[in-house]
């Protein structure tokens, strides 16, 4: 039944337009698997040291406030066992990966913490583009059980959820927007949004250019204000858009 559900939902999230639409069949799909608790997460604020849900998910209450506080983000087996894993894994394994970790007792402190709010077990299901990682499904709550087609199925669907709200943000952002005609762009701002829109990040861009990652920052700030762009995802759609890249 479960699976039957999760193979109707996959298909269904091409064809809503809507993010609380597609937050409805998301919250569907975990109640009827048992899921407590889950998040979609871009992965650029987890990089950084803090946390930035794509989807308003649900945590245990005071959690994401405990877990930011005691900075737990920066001994987090299971954030950090992303940069090892191409595909979904089980909570547990993250934890194994580093049983012999130096900081083997404030892990073990916040798995202690999480578990008495509820988290308990659970799985993360990564989404890679190919510059790397760029989001992440996270379930958790009371322990459930997932065959490897199911894990197959959730890591698909981690994908799709991830770049259709993506979609949306953008689509949102673009019609918020005050529209925007002649945009006068330096040569070197064109240089660095070209490799940009190629992958790159600011440090391959900066020993490209000769230039230092902290001026590399700088332009990529002055282009967000430029094309009136949320993020350096939006400013490849808008520059796009505009023609300045192709």
């Amino acid at each position: 039944m479960n699976l039957a559900l999760l193979m109707q939902v996959l298909p269904l999230i091409d064809d809503i337009r809507k993010p609380e639409e597609l937050a409805a069949e998301v919250e569907r799909l975990m109640d009827r698997y048992g899921f407590d608790f889950y998040g979609l997460f871009d992965s650029t604020p987890l990089s950084a040291g803090t946390v930035q849900p794509m989807l308003d998910g649900r945590w245990p209450r005071g959690w994401m406030e405990l877990y930011m506080q005691r900075k737990y983000m920066l001994v987090d087996p299971m954030v950090r066992y992303l940069g090892r894993a191409p595909k979904g894994y089980r909570w547990q394994e993250a934890i194994n990966a580093f049983s012999n970790d130096p900081h083997r007792k404030r892990i073990e402190r916040m798995i202690t913490e999480a578990r008495l709010h509820g988290l308990k077990e659970g799985f993360n299901f990564p989404v890679h583009s190919r510059t790397g990682l760029v989001g992440l499904l996270s379930l958790g709550g009371r322990p459930v059980s997932l065959t490897a087609v199911e894990m197959a199925l959730f890591e698909g669907l981690a994908k799709k959820l991830f770049w259709k709200l993506r979609a949306m943000q953008v689509h949102e952002t673009d019609e918020s927007a005050a529209p925007l005609t002649h945009i006068a762009m330096t040569r070197r701002e064109l240089e660095v949004l070209q490799h940009l829109a190629a992958g790159m990040t600011s440090n391959e861009i900066s020993r490209t250019l000769g230039l230092s990652p902290h001026t590399i920052d700088w332009y990529m700030n002055g282009l967000q204000d430029k094309l009136q762009a949320r993020n350096r995802h939006h400013v490849i759609a808008v520059a796009f858009r505009l023609g300045l890249i192709s």
